[in-house]
């Protein structure tokens, strides 16, 4: 099949008639653009800044802007991919195939079945900083973030009732944070006054206390020894370490020395050697890193609580007001009282979806802050075919995948949202008529009267959860793959009844009509479709 070719691109080299602007960035001026400097069959990449008049538009690459003509419709935010077809006597852009199948492709193509983010994540926990020299610290850190904002979403859907006791997953990073935040401020204080060589003193004290957290090894639930197995060869190694610190507590300094010794060792630092901030801060964020696979081996707040009253733990880098606040159930709630609905926003927002309308828009803040840019930054500066390096490939086309989705549906009046939560094999939010039910006034958007969830886990398979708001109430449908399971989710109905506290639900009613999510946005992504929710008779 031969793919059909766009109609080349024409650079304006004369004054720029203004228009009206449709885009986010600032508006083109009429005269003086800087062009680059173009060379037939250079290759670039370009963003729509603005649309002009006449079908004239606004592209930037590289810090430069430049005006076109174009007989194809672009759009604000779009990123091409161009390639200089002449520049005598006037210079033209071909746009290449990986735009213009972006056009041409009425409905999309997943190379896999599986949509979730998980993997990629799973392996970047598996790696030191140190080990990812070419990527920034702003995208790390990004990328941080966004596994632990996953978390929170998985804790926020756990949340326990007001009274009820908190999971590690509430309090654990909230305790750890507090003390490597005093850790720090200790560490910069001390290497500001010239006293490096008691650094590695304040990081074993800090160690201590930080072993004295966590379970012991005999302690341990079956549940929770087989969940161990499963950490990576890494995280075991450091829950041996910090037991062993435990167990030798009360022990002279002596005997904790050689557990010390290794521990550092295994954080590339090495306790006799030179301590300095360049070598310290990458080491305390691969540990801080590493604890978080283990919080589940946490001790329950009545038993950390009684550490204070014991005056076990001594760095004084968490105190007893602290830890309180911490492990009440106001302090310790997931997303510090942020709601499901929120911290899921925020998540999504931090997927980078919208990266490409940031970047036109000037907004380089927020747009170093998202997953798609870390993953661009690392991909573009791998220094090897790693397996780290080649699942952020992967990943990223996912993301890409959700952005043309989003594009495609929007066509037709509907908005897909994509759920990057670790425990979905498959997760959309859909809309349907999405311009008619949440109105045109930007930040007056009411909520939606009808919309479902395409969900695939496991061991439920796929399920469509379809919410219909009328009258006074809620209406909720669920559609699964077989009788079975409908007669499961089924035994949860008073529960879920209950659980829903901001309106009345009228009814929930169980059938067996599920559909692969993939497949469900796939073919809503063609003209012409059925509605996903029927809400007439």
């Amino acid at each position: 099949m031969t793919m059909k070719t766009l109609p080349p691109l024409s650079v304006i080299t004369r004054p720029v008639s203004s228009g009206t602007q449709t885009g986010l960035g600032p508006k083109p001026v009429a005269a003086g653009l800087e062009l680059p400097a173009f060379s037939p069959g250079q290759t670039l990449r370009a963003v729509v800044v603005a649309e002009n008049a006449a079908n004239q538009f606004t592209l930037e690459t590289g810090g430069s802007r430049f005006a076109v003509q174009s007989k194809v419709p672009l759009s604000p935010g779009q990123a091409l991919n161009l390639q200089v077809l002449s520049t005598d006597p006037k210079i033209e852009l071909q746009m290449t195939e990986d735009t213009a199948s972006r056009y041409f492709s009425r409905s999309l193509a997943s190379t896999g079945s599986n949509q979730d983010l998980s993997s990629f994540f799973t392996l970047l926990r598996q790696v030191a900083p140190s080990q990812l020299p070419n990527l920034s610290a702003s995208s790390l850190q990004a990328l941080q973030q966004f596994a632990h904002l996953q978390q929170q979403n998985v804790d926020s859907a756990q949340q326990p009732a007001t009274g009820q006791t908190l999971s590690p997953g509430d309090y654990g990073p909230k305790l750890v944070q507090r003390i490597f935040t005093q850790l720090g401020e200790q560490m910069a204080g001390l290497f500001a006054a010239g006293k490096d060589q008691a650094v590695p003193g304040a990081v074993k004290a800090a160690l201590s206390d930080i072993a004295l957290l966590f379970q012991g090894k005999g302690q341990l639930s079956q549940a929770a020894a087989s969940q161990l197995d499963q950490l990576t060869p890494q995280a075991r190694q450091l829950f041996e370490s910090i037991s062993l610190l435990q167990q030798n507590s009360n022990a002279g300094q002596g005997a904790k020395e050689a557990i010390f010794n290794q521990l550092l060792h295994n954080l590339q630092l090495q306790p006799e050697g030179a301590w300095s901030v360049a070598n310290s801060a990458p080491a305390l964020g691969s540990l801080k890193s590493g604890l978080a696979e283990l919080f589940f081996l946490l001790k329950g707040p009545e038993n950390l609580l009684q550490l204070f009253s014991t005056g076990s733990l001594r760095s004084g880098l968490l105190t007893q007001a602290q830890a309180e606040a911490i492990l009440s159930p106001q302090g310790g709630a997931a997303g510090a009282g942020k709601t499901g609905g929120e911290l899921l926003q925020q998540l999504v927002g931090r997927l980078g979806l919208n990266l490409e309308g940031m970047l036109a828009a000037g907004n380089r803040q927020d747009a170093v802050q998202t997953v798609k840019f870390a993953l661009m930054e690392l991909v573009q500066n791998a220094a090897s075919e790693s397996k780290l390096a080649e699942s952020g490939k992967q990943t990223l086309n996912t993301l890409e995948f959700f952005q043309l989705t989003q594009l495609q549906t929007a066509r037709q009046d509907a908005l897909v949202v994509p759920l990057p939560l670790p425990f979905l094999d498959q997760g959309y939010l859909v809309v349907e008529d999405y311009k008619d039910q949440s109105g045109k006034g930007g930040g007056d958007r009411e909520m939606p009267k009808h919309f479902s969830l395409f969900l695939k886990l496991r061991p439920l398979g796929n399920l469509k959860i379809e919410f219909v708001f009328g009258g006074d109430g809620l209406y909720i449908r669920f559609n699964s793959e077989s009788k079975e399971v409908s007669d499961f989710l089924a035994a949860f109905k008073d529960e879920l009844k209950s659980a829903i506290t901001d309106t009345l639900v009228h009814g929930v009613s169980f059938a067996e009509n599920s559909e692969d999510p993939l497949a469900a946005v796939l073919k809503k992504s063609r003209a012409g479709e059925e509605p996903f929710i029927k809400t007439q008779a």
